[in-house]
């Protein structure tokens, strides 16, 4: 999982290196033009900023999910064997009455 974060991360910085790259080349070319290129570039870093934020929160809201899921599933488990030991030490209880009661 980590080294699937390490190359994530490097394949995004490597686009916003890209994109900032080819900005900045337009900007020099273009000097009048360089302050919507910045107000751009903000945009673009908000952008990104705020679809990492959701990305982060939907893998989030899936594992709590996952989890939610396992502890579930481990107090049904618990359950179930609690409920079949008690089903186990009545029935004992009840064939050791049943031939006490012969004798």
């Amino acid at each position: 999982m980590n080294a699937q974060r390490q190359k994530a991360k490097a394949e995004s910085d490597k686009q916003i290196d890209a994109t900032f790259d080819n900005l900045i080349n337009v900007g020099t070319q273009h000097p009048d033009q360089q302050q919507r290129i910045l107000t751009l570039t903000q945009q673009i870093g908000a952008f990104f900023t705020n679809l990492l934020a959701k990305v982060a929160s939907f893998f989030t809201d899936i594992y709590n999910k996952i989890m939610g899921w396992i502890h579930s599933a481990v107090d049904w488990v618990k359950g179930a064997a609690a409920a079949v030991g008690d089903w186990l030490n009545k029935a004992g209880s009840s064939i050791s009455h049943f031939f006490g009661s012969l004798f």
